[in-house]
């Protein structure tokens, strides 16, 4: 996923500002709606465990980066259910949602009292994300971490109270911590990944079956005849770009893709069907829509265009890891063909 976004931490921000109820519109029926409101007060932080129970998955950037991705929906949406205040408002929201005087205002108070909660969990996370002194990979801290939060899809819809609308209308956050290594993973070895608060993992790191999720391909395929690149490149959230320089004129491979039972269990089997060396493209900063970053990403090219023959594949960069599988064939288009034009029929033609 290419993201947009400054290379350094602003300053002086305070994140989240306030959180402030919505206010129903002024009506005959809700007088008091004009009145004037108190200053909405600051949202506090929670404490909360930083614990195997909210890390979702542990990627590998390069031998030098990791990227820990946690989910929090689950701390907050116990502390929603915990919260009088929100009980409350929320069983005043039902009931004028079943009389019909404010039948709107349901999903919209449940969407603001849990993006409430979960932005004072995210509040009571950070500090933890950001100190290096908290993490332990292989044994040593970290040079440097920093988090950054990434929209990924809508929240879940848990219980009763929980209307369609709120499991549509807002956006469920993953939180992505970004490790820089003092010690570059080593070519098969376990390396341990730990937490003050009690959090443990680890990670065997293995090029032919780690993916690197710097390695950029499309998944859709490619076409027999058509050019065909990969490209390198990683925005580590306010770090900045993940530099990949020592790949620089190195040789990668394009090796035959073996599945395993899940989605990252697959590897690059067999020998070689193609072989090409990395080579720049372009640096982050030249990357612009006016004045403004595109990736954040300084960006490698690695083109295999070659390479015509019918089969799955992927990109094997020695010392780096894997990229995602992908198709060359006549048909590499097809599915994605047949369910971009079913989804404009349906929508568009029905």
């Amino acid at each position: 996923v290419e993201r947009n976004g400054p290379t350094e931490k602003p300053a002086n921000v305070t994140w989240p500002p306030v959180a402030a109820a919505p206010s129903p519109p002024k009506t005959a029926s809700n007088p008091s709606s004009g009145a004037k409101t108190e200053p909405a007060k600051p949202l506090e932080a929670v404490e909360v465990p930083l614990s195997n129970a909210l890390l979702q998955d542990v990627r590998v950037l390069s031998p030098e980066w990791l990227c820990l991705v946690f989910d929090s929906t689950s701390a907050a949406y116990d502390l929603f259910e915990e919260d009088e205040t929100a009980r409350r408002e929320l069983t005043l929201a039902k009931q004028q949602f079943e009389d019909g005087s404010r039948a709107w205002y349901q999903g919209l108070a449940q969407k603001h009292l849990f993006l409430a909660a979960s932005a004072k969990v995210r509040m009571g996370l950070m500090p933890k994300f950001e100190n290096p002194a908290g993490w332990q990979v292989g044994g040593q801290k970290p040079a440097a971490a920093t988090f950054f939060p990434v929209t990924v899809d809508g929240f879940p819809s848990h219980g009763p109270d929980f209307s369609t609308q709120m499991a549509t209308s807002a956006s469920r956050i993953a939180e992505c911590v970004y490790l820089q290594l003092e010690k570059s993973l080593t070519e098969g070895e376990v390396t341990s990944i730990e937490h003050a608060d009690g959090l443990k993992s680890q990670l065997k790191f293995d090029s032919a079956s780690s993916v690197s999720w710097g390695l950029k391909v499309n998944q859709a395929g490619y076409l027999p005849n058509a050019q065909k690149i990969a490209y390198l490149g990683m925005w580590a959230g306010f770090s900045g770009s993940v530099d990949y320089s020592a790949f620089d004129g190195k040789p990668f491979q394009i090796r035959r893709y073996e599945a395993g039972d899940t989605w990252r269990q697959g590897t690059a089997a067999g020998d070689p069907v193609f072989e090409g060396t990395t080579r720049f493209r372009t640096k982050a900063a030249n990357q612009k829509t006016r004045d403004t970053q595109i990736t954040g990403e300084d960006v490698w090219e690695l083109d295999f265009s070659g390479l015509a023959t019918p089969g799955r594949y992927c990109v094997h960069a020695p010392g780096l890891g894997r990229s995602w599988p992908f198709e060359i064939g006549e048909g590499a288009y097809g599915e994605a063909f047949y369910h971009a034009s079913r989804a404009l029929f349906h929508q568009r033609g029905s």
